[in-house]
C-alpha cells in the first residue's frame, strides 16, 4: 500500500458540520463508480445507491434521524439491500431463488456487499477533499424511510452517508 492511501486512511474522522453546497454531478458520478469497484458476492449486486438532493426530502429524513446533518450537507446517499430486482427475476423465470433473498446468508451477504460499495465511495470522497459521516439513524423508522423514498418490496434502507 502506499503512503499515500495509508495516510488517507489513518486520518479519516466523521464530519458532522458541512458546507451546504453542492457536489455537482460529475463528482457524484466518480464516487458512485468508485463505489460500484467494490467487491460484490457472487456478483449479485445487492444494492441500489439513492442519491437525495431534494430538501423536502432530505428534511423528512432529518425528522427520522435527528441529526441535521441530514439536511445540512452537500449531498446525500442513501444504501439500500435491494433483492427487488432478484424477486423480479425469480418471478419471469419461474424459478426460485428464495433461498438467497430469503435467507440469513442473503441478508449477511448483500449486507456486506452494501458496506463495502459505501466504503469506496467514502475513501474516493476523502481522497477528493471532503468530508463524511455515516447516517445508521436512518434504522430509526425503517418503515418511513421506506415510504419517503418510495421504496418497493424486498429493499432495506441500511444507513446513509452525508458528503
Amino acid at each position: 500500500m502506499s503512503d499515500y492511501v495509508y495516510e488517507l486512511m489513518k486520518q479519516h474522522h466523521s464530519v458532522r458540520k458541512f458546507k451546504n453546497q453542492p457536489l455537482g454531478s460529475e463528482t457524484v458520478e466518480k464516487l458512485v463508480e468508485a463505489g460500484q469497484s467494490a467487491s460484490t458476492s457472487s456478483y449479485l449486486q445487492t444494492y441500489s445507491i439513492i442519491g437525495v438532493e431534494d430538501p423536502s426530502i432530505k428534511a423528512r429524513l432529518k425528522e427520522v434521524s435527528g441529526q441535521p446533518y441530514v439536511l445540512d450537507n452537500g449531498y446525500l446517499f442513501v444504501f439500500v439491500l435491494d433483492y427487488y430486482r432478484h424477486h423480479l427475476v425469480d418471478e419471469v423465470a419461474a424459478s426460485n431463488m428464495e433461498t438467497s433473498y430469503g435467507s440469513a446468508e442473503g441478508l449477511l451477504v448483500g449486507t456486506i456487499d452494501v458496506a463495502l460499495v459505501a466504503q469506496n465511495m467514502a475513501v474516493a470522497a476523502e481522497d477528493m477533499g471532503y468530508g463524511i459521516v455515516y447516517l445508521g439513524s436512518l434504522r430509526n423508522d425503517v418503515a418511513r424511510v421506506r415510504e419517503i423514498l418510495n421504496l418497493p418490496d424486498y429493499t432495506f434502507p441500511l444507513f446513509g452517508m452525508a458528503v
